[in-house]
């Protein structure tokens, strides 16, 4: 109940801002819906993890088609993160590499200006235009389904309450749309697997006896001090994220009391949980792009996490 509550109370917060952007027509507002409309989209990453709901949806209202990113996330990324398979890891090759092999410097360098100035502001566009080019001119019509209209509901709500003519309302929600684009690049996603500290498919891989799915997921995964444990922060930045990954199908409400019982499992399997701030974790994220050459050291948690 804690976090549907503060889901819905975000998501209506999105729209109050995005309507009064709309009514004043007033960018300073608007930043906040777009910002807002981010916190919405990584809120519903909870639920995508759970059984049908209709918080799920959340996601396609702003413009991230839940289908797709359950697919994308939790059947790709969960499995096999971090690794050829996880889809998330090389969605947007050859724009930007992760993955350590031969680079050229516009790949190396030049993506730590690109990136940030182009591909995070327009991912979300991006995609959505992938997904009508594949409907409109390719014929993939089971990529459609119902709940895309779902995507129209709040920029008809700032058409209908804004006070505005459609062109311009459509223009006001484009920039929302960006900014919680830009947002959701930079909060959500390069604070959580991309540090060169975490394990990358090509990098030396643990002694074949200390394999293991639940080790891969903390050798793939840090966490950041400033947000655990605290339900909102983590709840809105993927927070709690080495839990998330042992535990994907529980409430992110739960997290936060499964800390003592993993901890005393680590323990008896030598281990800790990797742990960084997050200034850390976005610096880290250009350092990746960065690397060309396969990290010869085995991941070793004792050595990255003080935790437990």
């Amino acid at each position: 109940m804690k976090t549907d509550v503060t889901t819905d109370i975000l998501l209506v917060i999105a729209f109050i801002l995005s309507v009064l952007a709309t009514f004043y027509w007033n960018y300073e507002i608007a930043v906040f819906a777009g910002i807002f409309v981010s916190f919405v989209a990584l809120a519903s990453h909870n639920y995508f993890h759970q059984k049908d709901n209709f918080r799920m949806y959340y996601s396609d209202i702003t413009l991230m088609q839940s289908g797709e990113w359950r697919i994308i996330h939790v059947l790709s990324h969960h499995l096999y993160t971090n690794t050829i398979a996880d889809m998330q890891a090389y969605a947007v090759e050859p724009i930007v590499q992760y993955f350590p092999h031969e680079k050229s410097f516009v790949a190396k360098y030049c993506s730590w200006v690109y990136a940030p100035i182009i591909l995070w502001p327009t991912l979300v566009c991006y995609l959505f235009i992938v997904r009508m080019y594949q409907w409109l001119m390719l014929g993939y019509y089971k990529q459609v389904c119902k709940t895309d209209l779902v995507a129209a509901i709040l920029p008809s709500t700032m058409y209908l309450l804004g006070g505005q003519s459609l062109l311009h309302t459509l223009g006001m929600w484009l920039f929302i749309i960006i900014i919680h684009s830009f947002w959701y690049l930079f909060l959500g996603v390069i604070v959580t697997h991309f540090h060169p500290d975490v394990f990358f498919d090509g990098d030396e891989p643990r002694p074949k006896h200390q394999l293991d799915w639940g080790i891969s997921q903390l050798d793939t995964t840090s966490d950041r001090y400033e947000v655990m444990g605290n339900h909102l922060l983590s709840l809105i930045t993927f927070g709690d994220h080495a839990v998330h990954h042992l535990f994907p199908t529980l409430d992110q409400a739960v997290l936060e009391h499964l800390y003592p019982v993993v901890g005393e499992t680590m323990k008896q399997f030598n281990l800790n949980l990797r742990m960084k701030n997050h200034f850390d974790m976005v610096f880290g994220y250009f350092r990746r792009m960065a690397i060309d050459k396969p990290n010869v050291n085995p991941p070793d948690l004792l050595k990255s996490g003080t935790l437990f």
